[in-house]
């Protein structure tokens, strides 16, 4: 009663008077938006729907609609139906339709409601029924932890059907949390489908307007730490693991409608912090924005901000909130169609949440709604949208995953689900200058482990490792497995010819998180870092096994200029920047030569030159002049090749035969100057296209 009471005041507060909403002060008009107004709780730092916490927060809430006028009321009308708490608009792309999360009584539990465009019409989506008992597998008293379980985050795909979040699936994450995972469903609720198997949670979906791909926030998160003194070389914890950052965040996943083909959607890889993305929404320009946390995996209260990352995978741009200049906290927002971002935010830290406009780029910040002492959240637009371009993966998966989690390495083994694992390259390099961490670096004798746990029946999310499988990494770095579990959470582990965990500039060579796979599909990619999802895979084996190979050499040079990074600078994959961080400047205007080493053979078929890009503060450098390119096997030259040109980053290629080497020189002889003294020689990178060489 106490709850209902204050649902009921909290009602009476937004409609009497009329609110009217603040105008943005740039901008054009808004369209008709849906949020939700919650009252604000002094003693609590938790915000509703954000995270672990606070994403089945039964705080009563209201479901309100913000006219084009400007104008705000209650949405929901002509209903007997009483809601204790709501959360979650969704808007249909015709904005016929509204997909919302709530709580009813006498249900305590969040479940997935549908009603008109005009508020009423409102019919429940999903119920109490869950896919299997889970004391069917693990006992009475699993049957009864696992009793309850909420949906919530729905949206509405182009196709006419939702996707959402819930807790259904049995399982606890490390720290005890219910695991969330995504489903999909009719708009009448019918035929429930499972998507996705991740260990830890998979929350927040929404549409990519480019692509019509599922973009969702997934808790990236393994307790399980490379080592090198514990069995298996993995280590439960902290307790004899190598250094390594300490991965726990919620980071921004897309796959296909059925689930398959999940790879990474966006985020500045080389950076921990630059990762984070939850809520994520993906803009009509492929610009990410999401919310970072200053609470490892938001499992404990704690500031957010927002951030965007152009194109994707990119330096994150902090827009509000934690991490930003402006504002204390923010989150959930969501891209309305001239690119604009509406979002939530606590502009001065004291609890008063209100919704606020600005554009992708951070400017132009202005406030849309903020009723003094409590949290409006959740904004959608209830206007209609443009479908997207159709998924080139248009059928649905017809496998229908496990409905409880197996209890034995023979059990997943013994299933006929199963997916294909294909690597062509483990050393593959992303582009020059993306935001994406050094592949390990060129050896032999390489093997790759795959672990998955074990859910204990106990509900206590500390599981029991085993090892799937362990595969030989082929002298080019393939790694091609036929039947690898399918809808089973894995991560992967390099081990070297000695029997120690691959290491890297990024760390070791250990997935940080887990992955799955649904069945019949599989994984084809390049690389075993951060971000490797988001590299071009080429076509064919032979053409992925070449890639920039600098990033594994060993790098000299005759002389450097004082404050720069030195020769270091060559091979760093990093072009943009500080010209002391980014180039390589010799010490002196005169002949100067650059060698790159490889501790094992390569095959090659050309380098390319990358300048100094003129800045602000740079000295005076030349790339005019003769340049000798040496190429060496076992201490024997077996080519030189001499160049006369202007280099520029658009035409430093330098190519030639497929030429067996494990070292090569290169040597500049300035060009004279019309009687003034040479610059000295700039070079920002020099990427090396070449394989292992085969035996």
């Amino acid at each position: 009663m106490v709850v209902r009471r204050l649902a009921t005041l909290l009602v009476a507060a937004t409609i009497l008077p009329l609110v009217l909403s603040l105008a943005p002060r740039s901008g054009g008009p808004l369209p008709r938006m849906l949020f939700v107004i919650r009252n604000a709780d002094s003693t609590s730092d938790i915000i509703p729907g954000v995270g672990p916490l606070g994403r089945l927060s039964s705080a009563p809430a209201v479901l309100m609609v913000r006219e084009a006028n400007g104008l705000v009321r209650p949405f929901l009308r002509n209903s007997n139906r009483f809601f204790l708490a709501v959360s979650d608009p969704a808007v249909s792309y015709d904005a016929r339709w509204v997909a919302f999360a709530a709580i009813a009584p006498p249900d305590s539990c969040w479940r997935i409601y549908r009603c008109s465009a005009a508020g009423d019409s409102v019919v429940r989506l999903t119920d109490d029924s869950p896919d299997a008992d889970p004391g069917q597998r693990y006992g009475r008293d699993a049957a009864i932890r696992y009793a309850r379980f909420d949906d919530f985050d729905p949206c509405w795909m182009p196709d006419g059907r939702i996707v959402f979040a819930s807790t259904r699936f049995p399982m606890r994450a490390p720290r005890g949390e219910r695991v969330s995972n995504l489903w999909t469903m009719h708009a009448d609720g019918s035929e429930r489908l499972r998507i996705t198997s991740e260990r830890n949670g998979a929350e927040e979906p929404s549409i990519d307007p480019t692509s019509s791909r599922i973009v969702y926030a997934r808790w990236w998160f393994n307790p399980y730490r490379a080592s090198d003194v514990v069995a298996r070389n993995a280590s439960h914890g902290f307790d004899g693991a190598l250094p390594a950052d300490s991965v726990d965040l919620w980071h921004a996943i897309s796959s296909e409608r059925d689930g398959d083909l999940a790879r990474l959607q966006g985020g500045d890889a080389r950076h921990r912090s630059g990762q984070w993305a939850y809520q994520p929404v993906v803009l009509s320009d492929t610009t990410l924005v999401g919310v970072i946390s200053e609470a490892a995996g938001l499992a404990s209260p704690g500031r957010l901000g927002l951030q965007s990352f152009d194109r994707g995978i990119a330096p994150a741009r902090p827009l509000a909130g934690y991490g930003a200049p402006i504002g204390h906290s923010a989150c959930s927002p969501v891209g309305l169609p001239d690119g604009r971002i509406v979002f939530s935010m606590d502009a001065d830290g004291t609890g008063d949440w209100g919704l606020y406009i600005v554009e992708a780029n951070g400017r132009g910040l202005s406030r849309v709604f903020d009723r003094p002492g409590s949290l409006e959240l959740d904004a959608a637009v209830l206007a209609p949208r443009r479908l997207p371009p159709r998924s080139i993966y248009p059928e649905y998966n017809p496998h229908a995953p496990e409905p409880l989690p197996p209890i034995s390495l023979a059990q997943i083994l013994a299933s006929e689900h199963t997916v294909r694992f294909d690597c062509l390259n483990v050393f593959a390099n992303a582009p020059i200058d993306a935001a994406i961490p050094d592949a390990p670096k060129l050896q032999q004798g390489l093997r790759i482990r795959f672990f998955t746990t074990i859910v204990n029946a106990d509900g206590s999310g500390q599981d029991s490792l085993v090892v799937v499988d362990e595969q030989r990494v082929n002298p080019q770095g393939g790694v091609f497995v036929d039947r690898a579990p399918a809808d089973q959470p894995m991560f992967e582990q390099l081990i070297d010819a000695h029997g120690h965990v691959v290491r890297s500039t990024a760390g070791p060579a250990h997935v940080a998180g887990f992955n799955a796979a649904r069945p019949g599909g599989g994984t084809k990619c390049v690389g075993c870092h951060v971000g490797h999802s988001q590299i071009f895979v080429e076509t064919s084996r032979g053409r992925g096994q070449f890639t920039n190979v600098s990033t594994s050499a060993t790098v000299t040079a005759s002389s450097q200029a004082v404050g720069t990074l030195g020769p270091m600078a060559l091979i760093d994959r990093k072009t943009r920047g500080a010209w002391g961080e980014v180039a390589w400047v010799a010490g002196d205007p005169g002949p100067q030569w650059v060698r790159l080493a490889w501790q094992v053979p390569i095959e090659s078929k050309g380098i390319r030159l990358y300048r100094l890009e003129r800045r602000d503060r740079a000295p005076a450098t030349s790339q005019r002049g003769r340049l000798e390119l040496t190429l060496y096997s076992a201490g024997a030259v077996v080519r030189h090749q001499s160049f006369d040109r202007e280099w520029r980053s658009n035409d430093g290629w330098l190519g030639f035969p497929l030429t067996r080497i494990d070292a090569m020189e290169l040597r500049y002889f300035p060009a004279l100057n019309r009687g003034r003294d040479p610059a000295p020689l700039a070079l920002a990178e020099i990427e090396t296209i070449a394989r292992i060489a085969w035996e």
